[in-house]
């Protein structure tokens, strides 16, 4: 297979601002930085003064081929139909879902908690929230109440995206009931999606484009918290244009994607490596991402292994 990366790329990587300043020109701004890198008193700052959005970078640039599948979702129940969604209609999803942000009166620099299964509206969510240039904190659908609980106070989020129900294992676990535990006594809006339902939630026969928030180099595009195991969760706080640069060049580099591929990365969007590797990555270099929704030896033990010949 032909390397994505030059030859020399170890070489190149050596003068680090340079290599980082080569990569950025591959992804769109909407206001070109003058400055690449900034060392400050406590830290430091890339692209200081460029201004780029997010959500634009992972659909609306690829817009020029539509048709082509952004998003495999694979449900657990081997007899519900899997869904292929092509990046108009992901572009689609995340305008209505951007205008059902709107609408509960979120806006720039609001969290939004979303703690939702692996369906694609997951996905579209997140998108929507970069989209406005609100932060996403997202929790892993099988953390229990109090852990929601406490991600929720910490961020200080306005709104939580859940749905009724997931599957685990073929049996219904109960979403809202945990959701509803978490949020008593906290005031919060709520947006409850019906897990039977996905594929079709996000559709309107009028759709209305949100356009793409221009957001500073170093604004939070979202928030993700440790696990908790030792001690409290901390919420993890990522900058717009970094995480954009180097969860593209990552994506392509180490896996050397090409866009008429399909990647599959096991994690869930709960974690960093989903937020980078199932949603965000492959959507930056225009290739197609698979997502599953259960366990892997459900029903049985060589479920991935069939995933995996079956979507090439």
């Amino acid at each position: 297979k032909r390397s994505l990366a030059p030859k020399n790329i170890y070489k190149l990587s050596e003068n680090k601002i340079k290599y980082w300043d080569n990569i950025s020109k591959e992804i769109d701004w909407i206001k070109p930085y003058s400055v690449l890198y900034k060392k400050e008193k406590n830290g430091f700052s890339w692209f200081k003064d460029g201004k780029l959005n997010l959500c634009y970078n992972a659909i609306d640039r690829h817009l020029d081929k539509p048709d082509k599948s952004a998003i495999i979702f694979i449900p657990e129940n081997p007899k519900e139909k899997k869904q292929v969604i092509s990046y108009q209609k992901l572009f689609e999803m995340v305008n209505i879902a951007a205008g059902e942000l709107i609408d509960k009166e979120i806006k720039k620099g609001d969290v939004v908690c979303i703690y939702l299964p692996l369906i694609p509206e997951a996905i579209a969510f997140m998108l929507a929230c970069t989209r406005i240039g609100a932060i996403h904190s997202v929790v892993f659908s099988a953390y229990a109440s109090d852990s929601l609980r406490t991600r929720i106070e910490d961020g200080k989020a306005k709104l939580l995206i859940t749905a009724d129900y997931y599957f685990r294992k073929g049996e219904k676990e109960n979403l809202r009931k945990k959701a509803d535990e978490a949020c008593r006594g906290i005031k919060i809006n709520k947006i409850i999606l019906k897990r039977k339902d996905s594929g079709n939630i996000l559709k309107s026969k009028q759709i209305n484009f949100v356009k793409p928030e221009p957001m500073n180099s170093e604004d939070l595009a979202f928030i993700l918290y440790t696990s908790g195991t030792t001690g409290k969760p901390k919420g993890v706080m990522h900058a717009t244009a970094g995480y954009v640069v180097q969860s593209y060049a990552s994506c392509k580099y180490i896996f050397n994607l090409k866009e008429n591929e399909v990647i599959w990365c096991t994690s869930d969007i709960g974690w960093i490596t989903g937020h980078t590797y199932a949603c965000y990555g492959p959507l930056f270099n225009n290739a197609t991402t698979l997502i599953y929704e259960g366990l892997p030896n459900y029903p049985t033990q060589e479920r991935y292994l069939k995933i995996i010949e079956k979507n090439n």
